[in-house]
Formats: C-alpha cells, sequence, structure tokens
C-alpha cells in the first residue's frame, strides 16, 4: 500500500480555500471547468494516485465535493483522512470521503462509455445471509453488453442507490444478469431491505461462537458490528497469543486458567488508547488469540501491547497492515 503523506492534504485544502473552491463554482455556473479538472486531478493525485474525485448535489450544502477510494480498504483510510482535514460544511459546499447516495437525482438515465441504460429499470434480486445482503443486478440492456461494463454499472447502482460507504457496510456477493429475475426488487426495495438489515444489527453488543477447526474446539468472541468501514482509520491489526498451561480435554482453560485470561482481558482494555479497538478473541489447542485493531500513524502501539503481555509465559505479538479487517473475516463471514 502506498504510503500517504500529511503534506499534500494540507496544500490540497489551503488550494481549495484559496482557489479551488471559487473555480468549481465558477465551472458549475458557466457549464465551463477549464484549468480547473486537471488542477483537481494533480492534487488529488498528489495525495493518491488512486483516489478519485468528483462533484455531486450536496445533502444538506448546494454541492458536494468527494474524493473516494471506491471501497478500497486502505485507500478509504487516506480520504478519510483527507476529510477530517476539511474546512466546516456551509450553505454551499459539505465534504465526504466516499461517494453518497444520490437516488433522486442519478438513477434517470446514464450514458456510460457509450452505454445508454434507463436506470429506473434496475431490478436487484436480494438473499440475506447473517449481516450482509447478497444481491444480483438486472437490466435488460445487459443483454448487448460486456460483462465488465455490466460489472461497472451495477457498482454504480448501488453506490447511486445506497452510497459507496453502505455498499461495502451491508453488501456481500454481486453480480449481474440479462436475465430478469423473478423477485426482483427497484432501488427503492434495496433501500428498505439495507435499512431493516441495519435496524436488526442493533446495538453493539458481543456474539458468542463454538465450532471447529482441523478438528479441535475453537470458542470465539466477536465485538459486532465488526465493519472496517465504520472505523477507516483502524488499519494495523494486533494479534496477541497467549497459551494456557491449566487446560481440558478439548484444550480449553480451566478455571484457574479463565480467572488469568480474564484479568489479562482487563488489563489491556483499560490500557488501550481511544484509537484501538478489542475486536475478537478466539481459543483452541491451549491458546488464546487476541484481535486488536489501531492507527498504524502511532507506531508505539505494538510495544504498548507487548509490554501489556511481557509477563504472560511464551505469549507472543505480531503486528501487521490489514485495513479491510481480514485477520478475523473468518468470525465475521
Amino acid at each position: 500500500m502506498a504510503i500517504v503523506h500529511d503534506k499534500p492534504i494540507e496544500d490540497f485544502w489551503n488550494w481549495w480555500t484559496a482557489a479551488g473552491r471559487a473555480a468549481a463554482e465558477a465551472g458549475m455556473r458557466d457549464c465551463a471547468f477549464g484549468a480547473f479538472d486537471g488542477e483537481m486531478n494533480a492534487r488529488v493525485e498528489a495525495i493518491h494516485a488512486d483516489l478519485a474525485w468528483e462533484l455531486m448535489p450536496g445533502r444538506q450544502a448546494e454541492h458536494a465535493l468527494v474524493v473516494t477510494a471506491a471501497g478500497v480498504p486502505g485507500r478509504r483510510r487516506i480520504a478519510e483522512r483527507w476529510f477530517r482535514d476539511a474546512p466546516p460544511a456551509d450553505e454551499t459546499w459539505e465534504y465526504h470521503p466516499a461517494r453518497q447516495a444520490s437516488l433522486s437525482s442519478r438513477m434517470v438515465m446514464a450514458d456510460l462509455n457509450g452505454w445508454k441504460l434507463d436506470l429506473r429499470k434496475l431490478r436487484f434480486d436480494l438473499h440475506v445471509d447473517g449481516d450482509l445482503i447478497d444481491t444480483v443486478v438486472f437490466h435488460p440492456g445487459f443483454a448487448a453488453m460486456p460483462p465488465d461494463a455490466c460489472d461497472h454499472v451495477g457498482f454504480l447502482a448501488l453506490d447511486w442507490a445506497l452510497g459507496e460507504d453502505d455498499v461495502t457496510r451491508w453488501i456481500g456477493e454481486f453480480g449481474t444478469t440479462s436475465k430478469r429475475p423473478a423477485a426482483g426488487v427497484p432501488a427503492t426495495g434495496l433501500i428498505e431491505a439495507v435499512r431493516a438489515l441495519a435496524r436488526r444489527a442493533g446495538a453493539p453488543r458481543w456474539a458468542q461462537m463454538q465450532g471447529e477447526r482441523d478438528g479441535a474446539v475453537v470458542l470465539a468472541s466477536l465485538a459486532l458490528p465488526a465493519k472496517w468501514v465504520d472505523h477507516p482509520l483502524l488499519d494495523l491489526h494486533i494479534a496477541v497469543a497467549l497459551p494456557f498451561a491449566e487446560q481440558t480435554q478439548a484444550g480449553l482453560p480451566g478455571p484457574a486458567a479463565i480467572d488469568q485470561l480474564r484479568d489479562f482481558e482487563d488489563r489491556l482494555t483499560n490500557s488501550l488508547p481511544p484509537h484501538v479497538r478489542f475486536l475478537a478473541h478466539e481459543t483452541t489447542r491451549g491458546t488464546r488469540t487476541f484481535h486488536l485493531y489501531g492507527d498504524s500513524d502511532d507506531p508505539t502501539l505494538a510495544e504498548q501491547v507487548r509490554d501489556l503481555a511481557s509477563g504472560w509465559p511464551r505469549a507472543t505479538v505480531w503486528p501487521g497492515l490489514d485495513a479491510g479487517w481480514r485477520a478475523i473475516r473468518h468470525l465475521t463471514g
């Protein structure tokens, strides 16, 4: 993952305040942006080469400026940093680090690389799987389009209906089809299905799980909802593995080991700085592994955790960049 530096973000907002904002307003008023597009491209690329930008109607303000990472975890973190340095929103401008839902203004007609589509004909075949919705996007025009173009339109349709972050948050498997699904719903049905799923997800809570891995019993606890997009700056995974001597025949902790593990967990959670989240632990074969996520901008985090674990015999701590929280995906999926 390319490293982003603060200076291009600072330079961007200095330019935006001094000249960019006025140039954008003049371009929208006159329908002629002149050199503005090139300047914006260069300044966004200076932050990260794989970010994109767009202007759109605002949700509260007249206009919105969006810098998007297209849902890619490591780049979404960079867009978030850009957003957090933005000037306060006002009546004219607001700012977003991801594409916003824009159903009313955009879901009518689209001309995408020469493919003209009436987006009101889109239908979404939905299947709820846990806390995600698998969807297949249908449009009759897909029959004449290559698969990559269908996928592009399908992803844009999801972004327009839900907003980029909610697509990441709630949409699981994705596909497209030119065969009309029997139970397909329009975009409004997709929106309501996602809202219903979000309501069911409820308040933060811990989920307990039990299963088997390679013939051994596994117990796990997971802090829900565990969605990386809700914490885009937490890209550093720190795993802490604590072997315990007293264990049952199934490899789980006995009474004394349970007390020791609970004591460590209490000390761990009470010592963590605000930019670290304790998200899960799993126990199998005589070892409990804790999963933490923090902000990699803090270079001291791993050492802080090593200090906490230093009194535990044969404890191991290993950090690694993981912006998409892949290390706990086997628990969330």
